[in-house]
């Protein structure tokens, strides 16, 4: 920023500014070595410089006018690709079935960071056709922290399990079913 006169009149005096660098330079070095004393140290001047440069940036970002040629002087660099872009997620999981009470199955589903919700289905199987189904019942849950309850099925049939999430992209596709008798 020194010397070019689109960006004379800087909110906080460079000379301060680089004074509270160089001190941070010093404090990193010596609290490489994991001194809690040096850490504390360290982390003061951090705070202490972060405001003066965000005054700086927002500055310098507001003088340029959108010319890159003058924001580039200034010794700052433009961010990039700072959003990442949202990606598909991965078809979910059951990691647990397990019989409830009477008439009660309880499904557990491997968490997913970026999920919004997910989707539990089930669906009883047909007697005599092989993979014949009848209606199923989706249960939407925002948190797999705790098992999902199916209540209310009925004892001596056998149902199909599958989950699926909902992302910034939409569902994913339905998971491997899981199929158990319900007691």
């Amino acid at each position: 920023m020194d010397g070019n006169t689109s960006l004379a009149t800087p909110p906080v005096p460079i000379a301060n500014v680089k004074a509270l660098r160089d001190q941070m330079s010093a404090a990193m070095v010596i609290a490489a070595d994991g001194s809690k004393k040096a850490t504390a140290t360290k982390n003061k001047l951090r705070e202490q410089l972060t405001v003066p440069m965000r005054q700086l940036a927002h500055y310098v970002e507001t003088a340029c006018n959108g010319d890159m040629a003058t924001f580039l002087s200034s010794g700052f660099q433009p961010l990039t690709g700072t959003k990442a872009t949202p990606q598909p997620l991965a078809v979910p999981t059951i990691t647990d079935l397990v019989q409830g009470v009477s008439g009660q199955m309880l499904l557990s589903i491997k968490n997913q960071k970026k999920a919004l919700n997910f989707d539990a289905k089930v669906t009883p199987v047909g007697g005599a056709t092989p993979g014949a189904t009848g209606g199923a019942t989706t249960i939407t849950v925002s948190s797999v922290k705790k098992p999902i309850e199916f209540d209310g099925l009925t004892p001596g049939t056998i149902y199909s399990f599958q989950v699926r999430s909902f992302g910034k992209l939409g569902y994913t596709p339905w998971s491997d079913p899981v199929t158990r008798m319900c007691i």
